[in-house]
C-alpha cells in the first residue's frame, strides 16, 4: 500500500495557479491530480529520507528567520539503467484568495541541478531554505511548495509533463503554531 501511495502521490499532475504561473499550493491539491498511467509506469520514487513518507511535513518552523530550512529526500530507481534528473524547486505560500504566491527565499540542492541515480539504486539529495528574508504576515504563514525530478532528455506527454518526471511535496509553518490564533483572521 504505500509504494502505491507513493506512485500516485510523486507522478500525479501538478496543477498550475494561472495567477502566478506556480502549482497550486499542497494545502489545495496535495501532491496533485492523480495520474494513474504514470503511476504504473514509473521505474522511480522520492521521499523524505527522514521517515520514507512521499511528501515532507516539515511542522513548525520557529527559528526560520536566523536559519535555513533543510531536509533530505532519497530518489530510487528500480529501472536497469541509471537515470540523470535535472533537479527543480519551487518556494511558496497560499495568498488570502487562496492563489499560490512566491515567497523572496532561495531554495539550494545538493548536489546541484542535477542528480544520478544509480540502475537498482538510490540518490540523496539535500535541500536547502534560505527563508530569513521572508516578511512577517506575507500570505498565509506556510512554506510551501514541490522539488521536480525530471528526466534529462525526457519528452512531454500531450499535458506537458515530462515523461518520467517525479516530485514531493513539502510544507511547514512560519513561526510557533501556538502563535497563529484568531485574532490573526
Amino acid at each position: 500500500p504505500e509504494q502505491i501511495k507513493t506512485a500516485l502521490m510523486n507522478t500525479s499532475k501538478l496543477l498550475i495557479d494561472p495567477n502566478s504561473g506556480l502549482p497550486y499550493s499542497p494545502h489545495l491539491m496535495g501532491s496533485g491530480r492523480v495520474d494513474v498511467y504514470n503511476a504504473v509506469h514509473t521505474n522511480a520514487s522520492v521521499v523524505n529520507k527522514a521517515d520514507g513518507k512521499p511528501y515532507v511535513a516539515l511542522g513548525e518552523i520557529p527559528d526560520y528567520k536566523t536559519n535555513p530550512v533543510t531536509f533530505t529526500v532519497t530518489i530510487k530507481n528500480d529501472s536497469s539503467s541509471s537515470i540523470t534528473y535535472s533537479i527543480d524547486t519551487t518556494v511558496q505560500t497560499t495568498f488570502y484568495d487562496l492563489s499560490s504566491i512566491s515567497l523572496p527565499a532561495t531554495a539550494t540542492t545538493n548536489p546541484s541541478g542535477s542528480v544520478t541515480v544509480p540502475a537498482n539504486g538510490t540518490a540523496d539529495v539535500d535541500v536547502t531554505i534560505d527563508a530569513t528574508n521572508i516578511p512577517d504576515w506575507y500570505g498565509f504563514p506556510y512554506l510551501e511548495g514541490f522539488v521536480k525530478f525530471t528526466p534529462q532528455g525526457a519528452t512531454a506527454d500531450a499535458g506537458g509533463v515530462p515523461a518520467g518526471q517525479i516530485h514531493i511535496p513539502y510544507m511547514g509553518f512560519l513561526g510557533n503554531w501556538n502563535d497563529f490564533n484568531e485574532a490573526d483572521w
